[in-house]
This record gives C-alpha cells, sequence and structure tokens, in this order.
C-alpha cells in the first residue's frame, strides 16, 4: 500500500497485490535417473488503487490483473551430457539473459579430467520478459523499442548458440543471437522479415594466480559495426592482510545523449571505471570498504571513442563504508554505514550529491530465528540547472522478518520526507510459502 502526493496536490495511491507461483516436477517417470522434468513459473499483479474507469483502458491493462506465464517447460535428459528443453524458456550467455517460446538443446561433453566443453543451440519466438513500455528491458541498444516500429509484426524469431569451455579455474564462453521480424505487408515496410538484431559476445574468467581473478565480457553489435557493451574486472586478495581490491572498466554505447533521463532511471550507457578496497579487522568484528569511480555520458554529437569532449556530461564519485557486528547485552548486531559523494561537470546532470545509508538488524528476543532491521537514508543535492533548487530527502524503513514451518513473513514499513513532494509512505507485507510433498 503507497500513498505519495504529486506536485499537483493530488494523491498518487496504490494498493497492489502480486503474488508469484513456481511449480516443478522431478524426474517424471519415477526412474529416479532425473531424465524426464518440468516446470512452471506464473506471476499476477493488481492495483486496487487502478479507478473503476482506468480498468477498462486498454493501456492500463498491465496494472489490473496482469498475468504473466514467466516459464513453462519440459525437460529431457538422455544422459548426463545431453539436455533438451522445450517451451516458455530463459537462455542465459554472454550476450544476457532472454525468453523465448521455443527449444534449446545443450552437449556439454567431458574432454579431460575437470574440463567440460559447451554446445549449445536455441530458438523460438521471443518473449521479452513481458515487460512494460517504460521498461529499460522494452529497448535495444539502438533505442529502438521491441514492438514500437513493429507494432504490426506477426512475430518476433530469436535464434542463436553458444560453445564454451569450463574448468574449476577458469571459464570461457562464446554466444550468437539474433532477432528477426516477421512483418505484415504495410508501407512502411516493403520487406517481409526484417533484422531487429545481431550480436556476437564473448566472456571469460579465471584465476590466472592463487589470489588472483580475472572476468571480461564484451559484446559486438552487428547493426551498429561497434562493440555496444563491454567490461573487465580484476581483484585481488591480498592474503597477508586478507584485504580484496577490485578494480575495473565498464563501457555501453550511449544511444541517447548525455542529459537524457534514461541515464538516470535507465540502461545508463556509459564509459568508465571503478575501484573497490576491503579491508577486515578482526579484532573489531568491522570489515571497512572504500569505492571510487568516474564515469562519461557522451553528448549526442560525440563518437562512442574513449573521452571527454565539452558537450559530454562526467560524473566523479567516492564512498566509505563498514560492516560490522557486534554484541550488546548479549544480542547479535549487525551493523552497517556506507557514506558517498559524487560531483559532476558544472553541477549539472543530477549535480553533487551525498547520501549516507546506514543500517541495524538484530534477532528478535522470544521470537526463534526472527529478525529486526532499522535503516535510514539521507541525500541531499546540490545542481546549477535554473529549473531545479537544492533539494534532500531522507527515509528510514522498519522491517520484521519472521520464519515459520511452511514460510517465511516479512513486513516493512517505510516513511520518506523530501523537500520536492513532502512525505509520503509505504507499507508491504509479503509471505513466501514453499511445499514439498
Amino acid at each position: 500500500m503507497t500513498q505519495v502526493p504529486r506536485f499537483d496536490g493530488t494523491l498518487d495511491a496504490q494498493r497492489t497485490f502480486q503474488q508469484r507461483l513456481s511449480l516443478s516436477v522431478y524426474d517424471a517417470t519415477g526412474s529416479r535417473t532425473g531424465a524426464v522434468n518440468g516446470h512452471v513459473g506464473v506471476r499476477y499483479f493488481t492495483d486496487f488503487g487502478l479507478t473503476r474507469e482506468l480498468r477498462l483502458e486498454e493501456d492500463q491493462g498491465i496494472w489490473w490483473n496482469y498475468i504473466v506465464l514467466d516459464s513453462a517447460y519440459v525437460e529431457y535428459n538422455p544422459w548426463d551430457e545431453m539436455r533438451v528443453r522445450a517451451g516458455r524458456q530463459f537462455q542465459v550467455s554472454s550476450l544476457g539473459m532472454r525468453d523465448f517460446d521455443g527449444a534449446t538443446v545443450t552437449y556439454k561433453p567431458r574432454l579431460a579430467p575437470g574440463i567440460r566443453g559447451l554446445i549449445e543451440a536455441f530458438g523460438g519466438r521471443d518473449v521479452q520478459f513481458e515487460g512494460s513500455d517504460i521498461d529499460p528491458d522494452a529497448y535495444d541498444v539502438q533505442g529502438v523499442g521491441f514492438d514500437s516500429d513493429f507494432a504490426e509484426a506477426d512475430g518476433t524469431w530469436l535464434v542463436g548458440g553458444r560453445a564454451g569451455l569450463s574448468h574449476s579455474d577458469a571459464s570461457f564462453d562464446f554466444a550468437y543471437t539474433r532477432r528477426d521480424y516477421d512483418l505484415q505487408p504495410s508501407e512502411a515496410y516493403s520487406d517481409e522479415n526484417a533484422v531487429g538484431e545481431e550480436r556476437f559476445g564473448v566472456a571469460a574468467a579465471g584465476n590466472i594466480y592463487r589470489d588472483l581473478n580475472i572476468s571480461a565480457q564484451s559484446s559486438y553489435n552487428v547493426l551498429l559495426k561497434t562493440i555496444d557493451n563491454g567490461r573487465a574486472q580484476l581483484a585481488w586478495r591480498v592474503a597477508p592482510w586478507e584485504s580484496v581490491v577490485s578494480m575495473g572498466v565498464e563501457h555501453r554505447v550511449p544511444w541517447f545523449d548525455s542529459g537524457s533521463i534514461w541515464n538516470i532511471f535507465g540502461a545508463q550507457p556509459r564509459q568508465g571505471a571503478f575501484l573497490t578496497y576491503q579491508h577486515p579487522v578482526a579484532a573489531l568484528r568491522t570489515s571497512f570498504e572504500f569505492r571510487t569511480w568516474g564515469r562519461i555520458y557522451h553528448g549526442d554529437a560525440d563518437s562512442w571513442d574513449w573521452g571527454a569532449a565539452p558537450e559530454d556530461e562526467t560524473a566523479y564519485g567516492a564512498g566509505l563504508g563498514h560492516s560490522s557486528e557486534v554484541f550488546p547485552w548479549g544480542y547479535q548486531l549487525k551493523w552497517r554505514t556506507f557514506f558517498s559523494g559524487q560531483t559532476t561537470k558544472e553541477g549539472s546532470y543530477g549535480g553533487d550529491q551525498l547520501l549516507l545509508d546506514s543500517s541495524v538488524s538484530a534477532n528478535t528476543p522470544g521470537l526463534r530465528e526472527s529478525r529486526v532491521t532499522l535503516r535510514g537514508l539521507g541525500l541531499y543535492a546540490s545542481t546549477s540547472n535554473w529549473r531545479r533548487e537544492d533539494s534532500g530527502a531522507i527515509t528510514g524503513v522498519f522491517r520484521f522478518d519472521w520464519p515459520t514451518q511452511i514460510g517465511e513473513l516479512a513486513a516493512m514499513v517505510e516513511l520518506s520526507h523530501s523537500s520536492d513532494i513532502g512525505g509520503n509512505s509505504r507499507f508491504y507485507v509479503v509471505y513466501e510459502v514453499e511445499a514439498w510433498p
């Protein structure tokens, strides 16, 4: 239940109900080999706060009695190295996660002790998460909506494959995917089909030394003729001090201007680098953490190469935090605090920001294994944009978790106040049930 005041003085009231149902069948033939398995996952969502007039609107269907079939497939394993899966399913590779209605054939041969190969092919009708039109998932790397320009399409078809090697200390994955639209004749499109996406991806990870790990991932977009996504990270465990240092770079093609609101609430196409240092202090039962980062959001007149130009937006930030475990009066308390700041060029694009996040959780006396968590967040933002004034916001959260014999109950109250829209409150109740016959 939420109630948020709008700028016009009215209230945006939501009374939402969400439910997920997952049903799995293992070893359906009873042979004790796991040769045939099945799975069904359904998601239901509705908003009781939606007015009666809006419930009948076609574009409001996602908010009223909205049912999504997340997955429904049958899996056949003729032998240990082979798997065939048919139905609605998710496919995960170096190109990300996709869902489709179709079939997947996976072969994992044993090439040597501790080493397995991977050959996989899949194809079917593209589903695209059944999300809202405003979700980042609804747009590809070119900024084109999956359904917007192809609304008259008979279907969207996805095909692809994977190949790779895996070892206890290293892994390699190469993937390919292509999405085609089967179009109806129209004035806009003379062809009967059009390519919506074609990408190659590669990912690798491994321990190149006992305490040194490196991972990298990138994808090449055939339509854009460039690397549209890339990330590399190195993590080093400094054994004498039990510290961990991680650093990396990231790249995602900016298919919209640096000033776009999608850079705040979307996929955040950018280029940047980051560094994290974690150091535990056993005597204090505390782990300290330091982070720093720098990002470039390119302008629409700039190229996609590295380096900032005058029309770009740059952001730099740093943060310091701790995670501690203390035992006052014999009770175990977990205390975590993180303070960070970020500055941008000339105070534009989001402005200069300070954020404080602190939480404390403890077991509840008298209730077995239950926990109470208190969390507070404070944000201050200063900008030189003439449309905005300096502003701040504060949020307090109370959460109660109580595990039972057949599930877990969680209740949460969130109270917020900001200089822009005043105060608002939210109340959540979640009960997860797991039952085995």
